[in-house]
């Protein structure tokens, strides 16, 4: 019932889905939710079922820890929260980097598709051969199976070499398929370490942790906010070495333009030179007083010196032209 109401809401785009509480759909709602299929669940009472009086009122607000909790109570009914937030980050930090602290935003990926393989009236049962080819053959997702050991993934039930009744797949983007699957790994290595310690010891193996008690987003968050830190060091070292080969690069800009003006500048005063001793040299030529044997000289003025033409033989006067 449970998957198959989160597939009606699936296929209708749904914020939230319900159904009646019971001990399997609890489980699995909570599962789900460890997975990151579903953001919330959330346990509340239909009051407008209730009909005459005597009956038992669930505290608003309060989630029991069991399904046992509300024995008694009656209309009681299980709320999967969904989220349709295509492409948005799966962990992002709400601030800058001071606010890289666990827990962070965990984004949690509306399933795509919802493929129900068991049924109770007909049930699949494989093998752990019969796991893998099925899932080389599905879409990126997770199985979820039924287990003597619990409610499992393919991912546990690989790493655990058994099989079980195939009940459903769930089809994700494959970076949180990805995600799931590794923090599932780790999982399984922490109870394996713990139990060889505690064989070490001579004590008994503590029992696994159930994916409905199991906090996958803390774990992940544990081991994404140090990458985070790194990430966000490594860009405000790249950002600030970036704006020194920029101020870098215009200083020697700036430098490369000075000396080409002083070069032309330098070019110009030696021009100015050059022509001023060439026009400053006299006493030569034909005797005449000029600056140069071409017969010029100079005089002086409330303007300065200045060059004038020698004078002519004829008394300045043209001869007229008949």
């Amino acid at each position: 019932m449970l998957l198959g109401t989160l597939n009606r809401g699936v296929q209708q785009r749904c914020a939230s889905v319900s159904l009646p509480l019971s001990k399997a759909g609890l489980e699995l709602a909570r599962t789900l939710k460890t997975l990151g299929v579903v953001s919330d669940v959330t346990v509340f009472q239909k009051l407008a079922r209730l009909k005459g009086g005597h009956h038992r009122v669930w505290p608003p607000g309060v989630q029991p820890a069991t399904s046992t909790d509300c024995a008694g109570y009656p209309a009681m009914y299980l709320r999967l929260a969904l989220q349709w937030q295509r492409g948005a980050a799966a962990f992002a930090a709400p601030g800058g980097l001071s606010a890289l602290t666990a827990p962070i935003t965990f984004n949690a990926p509306t399933p795509e598709t919802v493929k129900i393989i068991s049924k109770p009236t007909a049930q699949r049962h494989v093998d752990l051969r019969q796991l893998i080819s099925a899932r080389r053959a599905a879409p990126p997702g997770v199985f979820l199976l039924s287990t003597p050991q619990g409610l499992v993934t393919d991912v546990e039930a690989e790493l655990r070499g058994t099989g079980g009744i195939l009940l459903a797949h769930l089809g994700l983007p494959l970076p949180h398929v990805l995600r799931v699957r590794g923090a599932l790994r780790q999982k399984h290595l922490a109870e394996q370490a713990a139990a060889a310690a505690a064989a070490a010891e001579g004590r008994a193996a503590p029992p696994r942790v159930p994916l409905a008690a199991w906090d996958m987003a803390g774990h992940v968050a544990a081991r994404v906010v140090p990458r985070l830190y790194g990430e966000e060091a490594e860009r405000q070292a790249g950002a600030l070495l970036d704006a020194v080969e920029e101020q870098s690069e215009g200083q020697a800009d700036v430098v490369n333009q000075m000396k080409k003006q002083l070069q032309q500048l330098a070019l110009e005063e030696a021009a100015w030179r050059a022509h001023g001793e060439q026009g400053g040299d006299g006493g030569g030529g034909d005797g005449r007083g000029g600056s140069s044997g071409s017969g010029w000289r100079e005089v002086g003025g409330a303007r300065g010196d200045r060059r004038l033409p020698p004078p002519r033989s004829d008394g300045g006067r043209r001869p007229r032209r008949y």
